[in-house]
């Protein structure tokens, strides 16, 4: 009895008000809509309700800027039938604005297993910016047992709503990762790298597939507390009336200030947490043509087998910052005319000896400010390499070398970033915005650079990459940005694009690169790129900044990205800092976990420092990648309630065990050290140690 009342108690919590409901069901759910037009998901077996008792916000744009308005203020009709509801706002209200012509209409419509949602009409007299619904649909309470919610940002995360752990500061500062976070991240974008989110409480296990996912933001709350208009609120004095959530809520983008297009999402109960929602979006991604294995792509490209347990070697070549200290680079420095040779081309060609001396047989070099003014400087014009570093001809040898030892060669590029003092700048390039004006990018070592349009960048890519492979050897390329970054609209009269149409462009120039017969790699990665990469830097996080062990910047890291994709993909981490190892053994051990090979941002004055780690480390991953590459990962576990401990397994029988802490671990036999890891493979000696 105790219990159905702390159930009922937080129910009201979250909504507070049920006046009338309209219901469609079946024997597994129930999907109500109520009189404001919120919608609630009642699963039957575990009792368990989903949704809030806010429908959500219309965002438009005025002559005085934007302005966003509640649909709780909204008229709001609700026509019921067999099988499914359609919902009608009208007559949008707000304190400054309101829009009596306004209309909104959304259909729900009853599933096997939970339901579809569509805003399939949207009439309003201003531009049209977003639409937040329906809002803080996947709550959980902050506090509650066994509860979570998850995104699939960059390998995953998990945010929970206990942390059960930690005494003073020991473990306590894994709250700064949980709690308080509010984010909003686009899909098909390195930030959200799979168009899915779900949430657990208690047993009961919900999965929103997006399936308009060009236009779409996640609003993602973790541990904060909202107040009863529904919006979030800092109070370190505890002073607000509210209540503590996390909550993950779909805004609707518009295209070109109007609706455009039906906005879809599909609802649906699953077995198993976050195991059950990856198995089944692997199924939708099997279906879509995103699910593309490792084994096909070789068989395509034969090349593509040398990645296989190969480290990612990022050699930083030359620094030419520009001068102007009264800027401040986006990566941090001041850019004040600091210039170094960091590694000439000749002594990328002596580490590629070394290390194939030192019994290393699979190895990528992949060369970063190789261009002739320096990382990140004067793109998109790359050619012709570097002087100060070796030139052409010594540029040419080196990938002759690396190719020889049996390596791949890559090369670093960019096609967003055009720089003003680029000898080839023309403003006819550049993503405009709605205003007309140019779109600015970032400041980096070259200045302030701005973005080029999508449907501009295979010309000036056909252009440097006849130059580049006239007169070099290499046999694999890496796209910085393109797959990291959001979609763009562009408003330029002469190439105007949506979202929709500019996924379609970066794809276009991803198989380019794979029609020259080169192995692609792009930033952090997103799974609408699939088909094409065969490799991707940041998966799983930056070269530095893994310090916690289980989390980097926001949430619990849980590997959902691979628990779909493991055997259609190689995940390095992001180059960092050149000299960022101080959190080595939390990135190796999280390297081990999901079976992945090692990645180094380097110069060549560190290499007689790090190459025996580079083999040491080789030799561990190497053949935990060979023996899994091609096998599914199948489970993962939390084995320790800080989350310290954890295990994944493959189909192939390989498990592996981590210990991110620094307190050991002993359980059913199984013993590890302080960052300790176990390593079992079939007809492979078990593999033990841990880090110091």
């Amino acid at each position: 009895m105790r219990n159905s009342f702390l159930v009922l108690v937080t129910f009201i919590l979250l909504r507070p008000f049920l006046l009338m409901a309209d219901v469609i069901e079946n024997d597994i759910v129930r999907v109500e809509v109520s009189s404001n037009g919120s919608i609630t998901l009642y699963d039957k077996q575990n009792k368990i309700h989903w949704g809030s008792n806010f429908p959500g916000w219309i965002e438009v744009i005025t002559k005085t800027g934007k302005e966003k308005l509640t649909l709780t203020e909204s008229k709001t009709k609700v026509d019921s039938r067999q099988d499914f509801l359609e919902i009608t706002f009208s007559n949008l209200q707000g304190k400054e604005i309101s829009d009596p012509h306004f209309r909104m209409k959304v259909l729900v419509r009853l599933t096997k297993n939970g339901f579809d949602m569509e805003i399939s009409e949207l009439n309003t007299i201003f531009k049209l910016n977003s639409i937040e619904y329906p809002a803080h649909f996947l709550t959980v309470k902050s506090g509650d047992e066994d509860g979570y919610i998850v995104a699939p940002h960059l390998q995953g995360i998990l945010i929970p709503s206990r942390y059960d752990a930690g005494f003073m500061r020991k473990g306590q500062n894994i709250w700064d990762m949980i709690a308080d976070m509010e984010t909003w991240w686009n899909f098909e974008s390195g930030n959200l790298n799979m168009p899915w989110f779900g949430a657990r409480k208690d047993n009961s296990s919900v999965f929103v597939h997006v399936e308009s996912s060009s236009d779409c933001t996640l609003h993602l709350i973790g541990n904060k507390l909202i107040k009863s208009n529904g919006e979030t609120v800092i109070d370190r004095h505890g002073q607000t009336k509210g209540t503590r959530i996390s909550s993950l809520t779909p805004i609707w983008k518009s295209s070109k200030g109007k609706l455009a297009y039906p906005r879809k999402i599909r609802i649906e109960l699953v077995e198993n947490g976050y195991l059950g929602m990856t198995q089944r979006y692997k199924k939708i991604a099997i279906e879509s043509g995103r699910f593309v294995t490792l084994k096909e792509k070789i068989t395509t490209n034969p090349e593509i087998e040398k990645i296989i347990g190969a480290p990612d070697i990022k050699v930083y070549c030359y620094t030419n910052r520009l001068n102007n200290p009264n800027l401040k680079a986006w990566s941090e420095p001041v850019l004040n005319g600091y210039e170094k040779v960091n590694t000439t081309f000749a002594q990328v060609a002596g580490m590629s000896d070394d290390l194939k001396k030192s019994g290393i047989e699979k190895c990528m070099f992949l060369l970063a400010g190789w261009n002739r003014m320096g990382y990140d400087h004067e793109h998109v014009d790359m050619w012709p390499p570097a002087e100060k570093c070796g030139g052409i001809e010594g540029l040419k040898k080196a990938a002759e070398k690396v190719k020889e030892n049996g390596f791949l060669f890559a090369l670093h590029d960019n096609y967003d970033d055009f720089y003003p003092d680029a000898p080839t700048f023309d403003e006819k390039y550049i993503l405009r915005n709605a205003d007309g004006t140019l779109h600015k990018g970032g400041i980096w070592d070259g200045g302030l650079c701005y973005i080029t349009c999508p449907s501009q960048r295979m010309g000036l890519l056909n252009r440097n990459m006849d130059l580049v492979q006239n007169n070099i050897p290499i046999n694999a390329y890496y796209f910085d940005v393109i797959t990291n970054t959001s979609h763009y609209e562009c408003y330029d009269k002469n190439h105007p694009i949506t979202r929709k149409q500019d996924l379609k462009y970066r794809l276009d120039l991803l198989n380019n690169i794979n029609e020259r017969g080169l192995i692609i790699g792009g930033e952090r990665g997103t799974d609408w790129a699939l088909p094409a990469l065969a490799f991707c830097e940041g998966l799983s996080g930056g070269g530095t900044g893994y310090h916690y062990g289980v989390a980097y910047r926001i949430g619990i890291t849980i590997p959902l990205f691979y628990l779909v994709y493991h055997e259609c993909v190689v995940g390095y981490w992001q180059h960092g800092t050149p000299y960022g190892r101080e959190d080595h053994g939390n990135h190796v051990l999280m390297d081990m976990l999901c079976a992945q090979p090692s990645s180094w941002s380097i110069e060549h004055e560190q290499w007689n420092d790090l190459k025996t780690l580079i083999k040491e480390t080789y030799d561990l991953l190497n053949p935990l990648h060979t023996n899994t590459a091609h096998s599914a990962m199948i489970n993962h576990e939390m084995l320790s309630k800080d989350y310290m401990v954890q295990k994944s397994t493959f189909d192939n029988g390989t498990m592996v065990w981590v210990n991110y802490g620094n307190i050991s671990y002993t359980h059913d036999g199984i013993e590890l050290a302080p960052k300790g890891y176990r390593i079992e493979m079939k007809n492979i000696p078990l593999k033990t140690g841990s880090f110091k």
